[in-house]
């Protein structure tokens, strides 16, 4: 909660920025070959320093020269989430609100990140991702909401009704953590099939989830539950200040439509 942005930081919000890699280069790090996470060391190089040791420095990454720890997956909180629409590179980029045909997505998620609760608890962070893996993001999304929440909520009720008690409110996203990376196998995308990524997959046991044996779903919630400290943190103080964001990064985008002038997006070349 500390967290300052470096000065003339581009689009700097107040929040430290992850993004996604795409991989591709090499073999000297996992990430480095199948795409994962890149938390550039300008955002995070004190929260982290060397407490995580299976973590690595590297130049040349998709945020420019900056030096990045990579990250395999990602359990992540989600609290918010924007999406915006585009087409086109540079300052030939086009913004818009809604999708049309022949633009691309993008989704910018604020919330928290367990392997940074780690070390530094209650830090909130964006992650960042556009195009296919946007596209992958939102049937992760899906398939997390009916295996991991919907369930959740469907144990609750039922515990609840064994008590003779009223059903509790559904669950909220930033209840459990989200773990999401890499398929590990590049695939074409793009026209002409030329371009190739590292699509985005959860990585939770989907089977542990669908078991009918109540108890061991059970110990698998509590497995991937957020801390009761973030839960409470985020429902009486920080929601708000999430809200706050969300209508700053539509002001953003309504600027950039409206006028079509280009504004370098945060964590973006």
């Amino acid at each position: 909660m500390n967290f300052e942005a470096p000065e003339g930081a581009q689009g700097a919000t107040g929040y430290p920025t992850i993004q996604w890699f795409n991989g591709g280069q090499g073999n000297q790090h996992p990430v480095m070959k199948t795409g994962g996470w890149e938390l550039p060391v300008k955002w995070f190089g004190d929260i982290l320093g060397n407490q995580l040791t299976f973590d690595i420095e590297h130049n040349g990454a998709e945020s420019g020269t900056d030096a990045a720890y990579l990250f395999e997956t990602l359990n992540f909180a989600a609290v918010m989430k924007h999406t915006s629409f585009y087409r086109g590179v540079g300052k030939d980029r086009v913004w818009a609100t809604e999708y049309k045909d022949g633009f691309y997505s993008r989704v910018k998620m604020l919330g928290f990140v367990k392997e940074i609760e780690a070390v530094a608890s209650l830090t909130p962070v964006v992650v960042t991702f556009r195009s296919s893996v946007a596209r992958d993001f939102t049937g992760v999304s899906r398939q997390f909401r009916g295996e991991v929440l919907g369930v959740a909520d469907k144990v609750a009720s039922e515990i609840a009704r064994q008590a003779d008690r009223q059903a509790p409110d559904k669950f909220l996203p930033y209840a459990f953590w989200l773990p999401f990376g890499a398929v590990g196998k590049r695939v074409k995308t793009g026209s002409g099939q030329k371009s190739q990524y590292a699509p985005l997959e959860g990585k939770w046991n989907s089977d542990v989830f669908a078991s009918d044996d109540q108890a061991k779903v059970i110990a698998a919630l509590k497995e991937v539950a957020t801390p009761a400290e973030l839960r409470n943190y985020v429902r009486d103080s920080f929601y708000e200040e999430a809200c706050v964001w969300l209508e700053a990064e539509k002001a953003k985008l309504a600027g950039q439509v409206e006028g079509q002038e280009y504004t370098t997006p945060e964590s973006e070349e």
